[in-house]
Formats: structure tokens, C-alpha cells, sequence
């Protein structure tokens, strides 16, 4: 009786937890990449993570309740427009096409669907800085494994610089409360 319990209450959490935790449940074809180190892939799956950074963070702007996360949002939109840039000025002297980005893949697109699918105020704001932690986790995992492990120097180089404004983002929503 015990066992059905237990599992049943993991069902239950399974099936009701918070959408920033549903990356957990996600299955291996729709998890993002591990940390490529090939320089086409970890272009796309930059440009995907600052194009996610910035569209959630739109949202935020109008949907948050919190003042200090509407800041925040605001910095994101500002470094990740950066970022990109960044990213994709040195493209060419990299060699490397820029990868379409034109919509987000599908985990950001879930992502972005939960964020307005929240309730405006304090859930959407649990969920959006939740994310945020998530989404910065796997972005400085990516810029950091690449500057040490990747196959194009150019991109080592953005790579390199890219990560440590990633890990400050992820020190600004460690002060978010």
C-alpha cells in the first residue's frame, strides 16, 4: 500500500509540476543537444538560446509583477541582443553560415508557450525567473564547453567572452527573490 502511494504521488507531481520543471520529463528527441563542440551546431544552438532569452523576456516586461524582474527582463533583452550580435558578426571570419533561427525549437517554443500560459503576477513570475534559471544553466554550460573544447577558433574566442556574462546573469537572478 505504501508503494502505491509513494508512486502515486509521483504520478501526480509528474503530471502537475510546474512547466520550468517539465524539461525533466521531456524525452532525449526534444531535450536540448548536449554541449556540441562542432562550430555549425553551436552557433544554432546560441542563436536559439539569445532568441529565446529575448522573446521570454518581452513577455516579462509586460506580464511580471515584480519590478526587479521587469529590470531584469529588460538586461536580458539588451545582453542577448548583444550576444547575438556579437555571435553573428564573427560568423564570417569563422566560416561558418548563420544557422535559421527564424522560430525558436521546439523545448523554447514549449517554454514560451508556458510563460503565456501563466497567469499574469506571481506565477508568471515564478515561472519566468525558474526558466531563466534553467535556460542560463545550459547556456553557460554551451559558451563554456565550447571556448575549451571547440573546433573553430573565431567562435572559442566569442564563446570565451560569452560566458561570463552568462554566469552574471545567473548571479542577478540568485539575488531575484
Amino acid at each position: 500500500m505504501r508503494n502505491f502511494l509513494l508512486a502515486a504521488a509521483a504520478a501526480t507531481f509528474a503530471l502537475t509540476a510546474p512547466p520550468a520543471l517539465a524539461q525533466s520529463r521531456i524525452g532525449p528527441a526534444e531535450a536540448p543537444a548536449p554541449t556540441p563542440t562542432s562550430a555549425a551546431e553551436y552557433v544554432r544552438q546560441a542563436a536559439l538560446s539569445d532568441r529565446y532569452e529575448v522573446e521570454s523576456s518581452r513577455l516579462a516586461l509586460g506580464r511580471a509583477q515584480s519590478e526587479e524582474l521587469k529590470r531584469f527582463a529588460q538586461h536580458m533583452i539588451d545582453e542577448h541582443t548583444a550576444t547575438s550580435a556579437a555571435l553573428m558578426a564573427a560568423l564570417p571570419r569563422a566560416g561558418v553560415a548563420p544557422p535559421d533561427v527564424s522560430a525558436p525549437d521546439r523545448v523554447r517554443q514549449g517554454l514560451l508557450d508556458a510563460l503565456q500560459q501563466a497567469q499574469n503576477g506571481g506565477e508568471f513570475d515564478r515561472r519566468y525567473r525558474a526558466q531563466q534559471v534553467q535556460a542560463h544553466r545550459e547556456a553557460l554550460a554551451l559558451h563554456q564547453n565550447y571556448a575549451a573544447n571547440g573546433d573553430n577558433a573565431v567562435l572559442r574566442g566569442v564563446a570565451a567572452q560569452t560566458a561570463p556574462r552568462v554566469a552574471h546573469h545567473l548571479e542577478m537572478l540568485n539575488r531575484i527573490r
